[in-house]
């Protein structure tokens, strides 16, 4: 449970300035991978993202976090990237929202979904079938992003 917190510390510390505390755990969660711990690794990408966004990075954090099976780092993951997306002016945003949402839901977050259904009304027209369609698109377009990169 102590490398959740660090995590949660070190993706804090991205976000409210704090580099120098968040880097230590960037180079903290980087040499517990290399190691091969396995929870490390999503968390590990899930910072350098927030650390370094670009659409690459959140997918390969997103990536990291679903083969863990951390479902609230995934969501977290996908709705950050969403976020990114939309500054940045690209629709893909939604696709990452959506998939945030879904996640969400499956961890068992309602009042978190119930948030995110009142910040963006497209939710209002994501369902179950919805969530597969694109879950199933994502996930195609994001193994072939990461088969692109060589990986």
């Amino acid at each position: 449970r102590s490398y959740l917190r660090l995590g949660f510390i070190g993706l804090a510390g991205f976000q409210m300035g704090q580099n120098k505390l968040a880097n230590k755990c960037l180079v903290y969660f980087k040499s517990l991978s290399k190691l091969g711990s396995p929870n490390a690794t999503p968390i590990y990408h899930f910072m350098k993202a927030v650390a370094h966004p670009s659409r690459a990075k959140y997918d390969e954090a997103i990536y990291q976090c679903k083969e863990a099976r951390m479902i609230h780092l995934e969501a977290m993951a996908n709705e950050r990237c969403g976020m990114f997306l939309s500054d940045n002016g690209d629709d893909a945003s939604k696709e990452y929202i959506i998939a945030a949402y879904w996640l969400y839901n499956d961890w068992g977050a309602s009042s978190k979904t119930n948030n995110m259904l009142e910040q963006h009304s497209f939710l209002t027209e994501a369902t179950q079938g919805y969530r597969k369609a694109h879950s199933d698109a994502s996930s195609n377009m994001r193994l072939a992003n990461r088969m692109g990169r060589g990986l």
